[in-house]
């Protein structure tokens, strides 16, 4: 649903929680049909181990 979302310009933020644990062989954050979407970074938190980034989607 995310990917659809992004495909049709509906997302204007996409936030990343970095954890440091390793998941193996983890999950695909789109799907491969997806494309290119640009990310602007502009903010970054740190709380404990936890850091959240936050990025504007350039359209």
């Amino acid at each position: 649903m995310a990917s659809q979302c992004l495909q049709r310009g509906l997302v204007d933020e996409i936030l990343v929680y970095v954890l440091p644990v390793l998941l193996g062989d983890g999950i695909r954050f789109s799907t491969p049909g997806l494309g290119r979407i640009d990310l602007e970074p502009f903010s970054n938190t740190q709380s404990g181990p936890v850091t959240m980034l936050r990025f504007r989607v350039r359209k």
